[in-house]
């Protein structure tokens, strides 16, 4: 699939990692704000592109802390 459109490389990570590191934060209801992601994601993009909201369940808010424990 990325190689038919890459440009949605960052269409689901950039959200999750974002969310995973509002959690490691101790902001997990940060998690579901749409502009705490915004923030987030400006953290390590210089970016204008505005990533898409977490619209996972809460349950795999632990995953995607795991996730933004990586470099």
């Amino acid at each position: 699939m990325l190689a038919l459109d890459p440009r949605n490389l960052d269409s689901d990570f950039c959200p999750y990692y974002a969310a995973g590191r509002l959690a490691l934060a101790g902001h997990p209801e940060q998690a579901f704000d749409q502009e705490s992601i915004v923030a987030g994601h400006k953290v390590f993009h210089n970016a204008e592109r505005r990533p898409g909201a977490f619209l996972y369940s809460p349950v795999f808010l632990p995953l995607a802390s795991g996730l933004a424990k990586l470099p």
